[in-house]
């Protein structure tokens, strides 16, 4: 694990002495047995993995710093070799802190982990990197008036994509946003924002950004509404310049304290740097890119909905997205579903459904990529500290491109403290609700 990653995790780890947030985490470790672990169409082979685990999620809701992390860090070691054993990390964790109240505020997000370089290949360590998105900065509010406020931001960025890319960069960003409150539930505003961004390597162009827009904004106790219009421009050093029109629209309503619906629609000129970040911070379907300096323009929808009674919850989120580039022949249409349902069927016992399934069509290469993935498993409390869990999972790739297809099969037996199960559920609240750091 590379250093700069390592700073991310201590950023999430070395907060938790500050302050009094809610702390859980565990330790576990799993037995997994695959039927493909090389995930082929031909000639499979079984592998079996041995897999310790640590899980944690901090939260902290009041106070002058405020934020979430989600965290876990696991080694799997392939008992036949099939493959090299390898670490597996994710982190995503967003903090503000007020430094001066109501003047002074400090941000910091940060999203790391062994993610994929290029979406088009499988999901395998081969073809995945530890990369780091960092985004930190201080934002300094003036008032005039109960109803008037302008907010002045700079903001660092850094993404850094391992040894085996040449995509190393630096963003540097201004903004100056003006709000004007017309009534408790309406404001209007609006931003000028530029930014730089600066790659490590000399063969690839540094670029400028510079947008400007409008917002609209109502929110009541269970419904609030955003509408933001406007202009970007990406300016590179070398070559021309690509302008285009920056919108979001969205709207979540909760239906009851247990019941909630948010759609969204986002369109903008962006990059697989600022995305990765922003799917890790918001919500939703993650989506894995195709690792690039490009940029494009981007076309994206998405739906998420979540209900939850005294024994059933579940969770449905839809995300279809274009990304238009503007120089790579990188082109795709994505579609994504994710479904999960759970059920207390006692006290100590809890099953578990999920699946996933996208649609991904790379338009340059004329290709088209279905996968999915169906997983089941079973949770028992044996006491305050321990658990076990079994299950399985069933997964696959149907493609037009040569011998991309497979199905792979996994069984897997898991024990482990109590706070893992703890840790990893707050963790998924959070991540669907978009309120990591929130």
């Amino acid at each position: 694990m590379n250093i700069r990653v390592l700073v991310g995790l201590l950023l999430c780890c070395g907060s938790l002495p500050m302050f009094a947030a809610e702390v859980l985490g565990g330790i576990s470790g799993r037995y997994e047995h695959s039927n493909n672990i090389l995930q082929v169409q031909s000639g499979e082979q079984d592998e079996d993995m041995l897999i310790p685990r640590v899980d944690l999620t901090l939260v902290e809701e009041s106070g002058r710093v405020q934020g979430s992390g989600i965290l876990y860090v696991e080694h799997v070691d392939y008992r036949n070799d099939l493959a090299a054993d390898e670490t597996r990390y994710g982190l995503t964790t967003a903090w503000s802190a007020s430094i001066i109240e109501n003047r002074l505020m400090w941000v910091l997000e940060d999203a790391a982990g062994r993610r994929l370089v290029d979406s088009r290949e499988l999901d395998i360590a081969e073809n995945r990197s530890d990369q780091n998105q960092l985004v930190t900065g201080p934002d300094l509010t003036f008032s005039a008036g109960a109803r008037d406020e302008l907010t002045l931001s700079a903001r660092y960025g850094n993404s850094w994509y391992g040894d085996a890319l040449s995509f190393d960069n630096q963003r540097y960003t201004g903004r100056a946003h003006i709000l004007h409150r017309l009534s408790p539930i309406s404001s209007i505003g609006a931003h000028v924002e530029h930014g730089r961004t600066e790659f490590l390597r000399d063969q690839v162009a540094d670029f400028d950004r510079d947008e400007v827009a409008i917002e609209l904004s109502r929110g009541v106790t269970r419904s609030q509404i955003r509408l933001e219009l406007g202009y970007n421009r990406v300016t590179p050093e070398e070559g021309d310049g690509y302008e285009g029109s920056l919108g979001i629209v969205s709207w979540r309503q909760q239906w009851k304290r247990s019941f909630f619906s948010e759609l969204r629609g986002d369109w903008r000129l962006t990059d697989t740097g600022l995305e990765a970040i922003s799917n890790a911070v918001e919500g939703g379907v993650d989506i894995d890119f195709v690792v690039s300096n490009d940029i494009y323009q981007l076309n994206s929808v998405s739906f998420i909905s979540g209900w939850k009674s005294s024994r059933w919850s579940a969770d449905l989120t839809v995300r279809a997205e274009t990304q238009d580039y503007k120089v790579q022949p990188l082109d795709q249409e994505i579609t994504a579903v994710e479904v999960g349902v759970s059920r207390e069927i006692s006290q100590q016992t809890t099953l578990n459904l999920y699946g996933d399934g996208s649609r991904s069509k790379f338009l340059g290469a004329g290709r088209v990529d279905r996968e999915f993935e169906l997983n089941l498993s079973v949770d028992h409390i044996f006491s305050n500290l321990f658990y076990g869990a079994v299950g399985g999972s069933y997964g696959g790739r149907n493609s037009n491109a040569v011998d991309a297809d497979f199905r792979e099969t996994i069984v897997f037996v898991e024990f482990g403290l109590r706070g893992t199960l703890l840790a990893r559920e707050r963790g998924r609240e959070l991540r669907r609700d978009g309120q990591v750091g929130y």
